[in-house]
């Protein structure tokens, strides 16, 4: 406790992101929150990252742990790793190539003081900047307008439909609660997807239990050509592993079916036959769903090649 102010960790987790981290820990420096430490896993990165941190930390002007590992190529594991490491009664996650917005932390934490019951409050929308830091846009969260005070039920179902109910960087939770669900699930490549799912469900098993929302961006993501979610392949193992464990009774959501359809196209496109085999090899849904589909985009491949060799481009 800090002037009245319980402490706030700030969990991050991070490879590879020299361009960026310093940054991110700027921002985590300039929060109007007073009693914040930094808890930063760096995941073996090779490209100077770990000079570039220890700097901004010591500059930070906050308490910080910097922890340095081998790589393990494992978010789950990495983020359970400084969880383990937190001594806040809040923690808050953070990739080291987002932005937190000044109030991000303070915000919520007003909230949790006032309420033992209140577990976590995350933003519905989020800011979204370039490489360079730029403005892009703010991206919200529709249906949680429309239903300003939505149950753990209905918000486990809009997990399930939209694979992405908030963005976890920048939320605050109560340290308990995360570890009460075990944090994330290291046997599995996804990470903020399973925590969200496990936290509506130990919600909905303890009704008492409240979250808040809070209709403004809190932190900035940032995007890039490293973003892990553009890969695809990735997306689809990911929605595959948490819809086999949490939702073993039924099939794909059509987002996930969508994003499946769009990894089979491109990889006929561009011969790409190895993408294909081992995405296939992820589950017997998404096998049938190629075995529906693949005439009809060979057939546009074929269609596509005959364009380039007579010289004919794209239909307008």
């Amino acid at each position: 406790m800090y002037n009245g102010h319980p402490k706030c960790s700030l969990v991050c987790v991070t490879y590879n992101q020299a361009p960026f981290s310093r940054f991110s820990i700027e921002s985590i420096a300039n929060q109007t929150y007073p009693n914040i430490e930094i808890i930063v896993v760096d995941d073996g990165s090779t490209d100077g990252s770990q000079k570039i941190l220890q700097e901004a930390l010591e500059a930070s002007g906050r308490p910080f742990k910097f922890l340095l590992q081998d790589n393990t190529a494992n978010v789950p594991l990495n983020f359970n790793r400084a969880i383990a490491a937190a001594t806040g009664e809040f923690l808050s996650p953070l990739s080291l190539d987002d932005v937190l917005l000044p109030d991000c932390i303070s915000s919520k934490m007003e909230l949790l003081t006032e309420d033992k019951n209140l577990t976590f409050v995350f933003n519905t929308s989020v800011s979204e900047i370039d490489s360079d830091g730029n403005a892009v846009k703010n991206k919200t969260r529709p249906f949680l307008f429309e239903k300003f005070d939505p149950s753990a039920a209905q918000m486990l179902e809009y997990e399930y439909e939209t694979i992405g109910a908030f963005y976890i960087q920048g939320t605050v939770f109560r340290t308990s609660l995360v570890r009460d669900v075990g944090g994330f699930d290291e046997d599995m490549i996804g990470d903020d997807l399973i925590l969200r799912t496990k936290i509506w469900r130990h919600l909905i098993q303890h009704p008492h239990l409240r979250f808040a929302l809070i209709h403004r961006p809190g932190v900035a993501y940032r995007k890039h050509g490293t973003n892990i979610h553009l890969n695809t392949l990735r997306q689809v193992k990911t929605v595959v592993q948490w819809k086999n464990r949490y939702f073993p009774e039924r099939s794909l959501p059509k987002l996930a079916v969508d994003w499946t359809e769009y990894l089979f196209r491109q990889s006929i496109v561009h011969g790409q036959i190895g993408v294909v085999e081992q995405a296939t090899g992820y589950d017997p849904q998404i096998a049938d769903i190629y075995r529906k589909r693949k005439w009809k985009w060979r057939q546009r491949r074929v269609r596509s090649r005959l364009r380039r060799l007579l010289g004919i481009g794209p239909k307008s």
